[in-house]
């Protein structure tokens, strides 16, 4: 159960991994900074836009999602990256 949260949306200064995907973007990408206290943790993260875009498409667990997890769900479904994963839902959500 997270006590405090934040998302931003940052231009990074430095090459970062997102937590979901662990794919490595450059400098100068813009992405998602979530941060806050979880059980009593602070916690802090990077996240690409494409993973942040899935977040709110997919089923994950009640605590969230994990670090690397969304490629499961990438694997899961025959693709091989989160672009792909998303305009799949996209597609799907248009047609219902």
């Amino acid at each position: 159960m997270s006590d405090l949260s934040c998302a931003k949306k940052v231009k990074t200064r430095k090459i970062h991994l997102c937590e979901l995907c662990c794919r490595s973007f450059p400098i100068g990408t813009e992405m998602i900074v979530y941060s806050g206290i979880y059980d009593g943790d602070w916690y802090k993260y990077h996240c690409c836009e494409t993973c942040a875009k899935l977040i709110p498409l997919l089923d994950f667990r009640d605590d969230g999602v994990g670090q690397g997890e969304m490629m499961d769900f990438v694997a899961g479904n025959d693709l091989k990256t989160p672009e792909e994963l998303l305009e799949k839902l996209q597609n799907e959500k248009l047609r219902k």
